[in-house]
């Protein structure tokens, strides 16, 4: 089975760069809810808008959802993201892991239903978040626990979002496989792949959106065989989430390792589309 599939970076002004000077080849700029990021990107190419919106946290209200619902009809953007990430904060004083979990999930659908009443269920996507054991992370280890990911997906029938980084930073600080939380995980419900490397910072802190490593790369080969296969379903984008605009990613945009990394994402899917 071969398949097709758009490929998308982070929008910067470096990819901006190499993608008029022709050094990289992509289909689309994957953009914050930034006015001016969004306007620059798409001098240069389309653009999907991926939104900061949290579900499961009792945090949803009119001014978010409005923000949320304004930048989802810009450009090729075609599903409504939204990061399944219960917090600590949200969850004090219940201390039973049974009744913690059984919160969560409630909360979780309980979001996620109002979403599909406005927006339905053909346009709102879950994406799996990042998870790190550090005492003042703010979110709770349940939003990675592959139960409760499905059981949200699949209850609501929603797409999922899945992201190969925080897949594996989670499986570093758990000391697990990242498949054992991938095989877990709604794949069959797949409807975008975020790639990104995971690695330590000059602070010695895990970090994603790092240039990819060949561990980093064994899972997105890993990945695209499962959709060659048609064991997972082909996603309508797959993005790399290197680099982008702002002091958040300003030390870690390097041109070099932009271009190396698209030539071999785009060589790993046309390895795959070739057998």
């Amino acid at each position: 089975m071969t398949f097709e599939v758009r490929v998308a970076v982070n929008y910067s002004r470096v990819a901006a760069d190499l993608v008029d000077r022709d050094v990289i080849q992509i289909d689309l700029f994957k953009c914050p809810a930034d006015n001016e990021l969004i306007i620059a990107a798409e001098s240069t190419r389309p653009v999907f808008v991926h939104g900061d919106l949290w579900i499961g946290n009792e945090t949803l209200d009119e001014d978010r959802l409005h923000t949320w619902a304004t930048f989802s009809r810009v450009g090729a953007t075609r599903w409504l993201n939204a990061h399944l990430a219960p917090t600590v904060d949200s969850l004090a004083g219940i201390q039973q892991p049974a009744a913690r979990r059984t919160t969560v999930l409630e909360r979780l659908h309980e979001d996620l239903v109002e979403l599909i009443r406005r927006y339905s269920k053909n346009r709102v996507a879950v994406e799996n978040v990042p998870w790190e054991k550090r005492a003042d992370y703010p979110i709770d280890r349940l939003a990675v626990d592959p139960e409760v990911v499905s059981e949200a997906v699949h209850s609501t029938e929603v797409g999922f979002i899945l992201d190969l980084g925080h897949v594996r930073m989670a499986a570093l600080e758990l000391g697990i496989d990242p498949w054992d939380l991938l095989d877990g995980y709604p794949t069959s419900r797949l409807v975008e792949l975020h790639i990104a490397g995971v690695a330590v910072d000059d602070s010695g802190r895990l970090r994603d959106s790092m240039a990819m490593g060949d561990l980093d790369w064994t899972i997105v080969e890993g990945a695209l065989e499962r959709i060659r296969l048609g064991d997972w379903p082909t996603p309508s984008v797959i993005a790399l989430e290197y680099g982008g605009e702002g002091d958040h990613f300003s030390w870690r945009t390097n041109p070099n390792e932009l271009e190396t990394q698209v030539c071999r994402l785009q060589d790993a899917i046309a390895q795959q589309t070739s057998r």
